[in-house]
């Protein structure tokens, strides 16, 4: 039979032990949504994310993808009126043509960060070629654009534009609701979704 004291111990136990979880809970929940990288580009240059004066730009691609090429493309049209953005692009694999990683990386107008092995990837757990992560400067993640919507170079733009301060909540709002969203296919976010599969299998 327990003692008194046996028996305060043990409530005193289980409070402590309650609040030692609530405190987990709750730093986990302010850090929910928080991007944070550090990485060495192609360049051997450091990169950093998020940086306090200016939003940021993760674009994660394949070369290998036609969808990540028509990224990188509509993204130059997305940013060109908003220098102020940090880009910076992710490539993810490490089977890769040495030829065409070289021509990549030389036609890149953005620092490239090679993720051979997708831990990146793993880290901001990234499930489809190409992905569009927003993140704001304080590092809370606005917004992540997977594929290649119809819209992609007009909500870009205005997501980073809200994220420097541009447009207000409103503002972007109205131009999220007027801009006529449309996903892609059923059959192409399956076959994306696989091919990561393959690749995170792979990594084991």
């Amino acid at each position: 039979m327990k003692t008194s004291n046996e028996t305060g111990w043990a409530a005193l136990s289980v409070l402590l032990a309650v609040a030692l979880v609530s405190q987990a809970s709750l730093a986990q929940d302010a850090n929910a949504g928080k991007v944070e990288l550090s990485a060495t580009d192609s360049a051997g240059k450091g990169v950093k994310v998020p940086l306090a004066s200016r939003p940021t730009l993760l674009m994660f691609v394949r070369i290998d993808q036609p969808q990540s090429t028509e990224a990188v493309n509509s993204t130059r049209d997305a940013v060109k009126d908003l220098p102020n953005t940090q880009v910076v692009v992710i490539l993810s694999g490490k089977d890769i043509a040495e030829g065409a990683m070289k021509k990549f990386i030389a036609d890149s107008p953005w620092p490239v960060v090679q993720d051979g092995d997708y831990s990146i990837l793993g880290q901001l757990r990234v499930r489809v070629w190409p992905t569009s992560i927003v993140v704001m400067p304080d590092g809370a993640e606005l917004v992540r654009l997977t594929g290649m919507p119809t819209s992609y170079v007009r909500d870009l733009n205005s997501y980073l534009a809200f994220a420097a301060g541009k447009i207000t909540a409103d503002a972007l709002k109205q131009r999220l609701t007027s801009s006529g969203v449309v996903a892609d296919s059923a059959q192409q976010m399956a076959a994306r979704h696989l091919l990561v599969s393959q690749r995170l299998l792979e990594r084991g």
